[in-house]
């Protein structure tokens, strides 16, 4: 009985030390990896939206924009005025080793403008 008891306390101390050992070598192994620091998509497109606003606003000063239809991922259809277009999120690639919300850029279409109501 005596060695019994011995055994299942050193069986009880060995796992109390193997558990936050394995978490310590897991969690140093995790840090090895690249890190990726990714936007909620609520906020990317939030982001995107504010980005697509601008660039029509650049193209059709003092216009007003009356709506803003998202697509598909990446693509916006747009109204202003009588036109319509469409807005594409184009991503820029990133350099090695940068992290941070994605880079990317506005590519408009050619407007399609219907004639004006008399």
């Amino acid at each position: 009985m005596k060695y019994f008891l011995r055994s299942e306390h050193f069986k009880q101390r060995h796992n109390a030390f193997a558990v936050p050992f394995l978490g310590a070598a897991l969690f140093m192994v995790l840090l090895t990896f690249p890190a990726h620091a990714v936007l909620a998509p609520n906020v990317e497109a939030g982001r995107e939206l504010a980005s697509v606003t601008e660039a029509v606003g650049k193209r059709f000063p003092g216009q007003p924009i009356q709506s803003i239809t998202r697509q598909e991922s990446g693509s916006y259809d747009v109204r202003v005025g009588t036109c319509r277009l469409k807005a594409r999120i184009i991503t820029q690639p990133t350099p090695q080793g940068m992290v941070g919300p994605r880079q990317y850029t506005v590519r408009l279409t050619r407007p399609k403008c219907a004639a004006a109501k008399q």
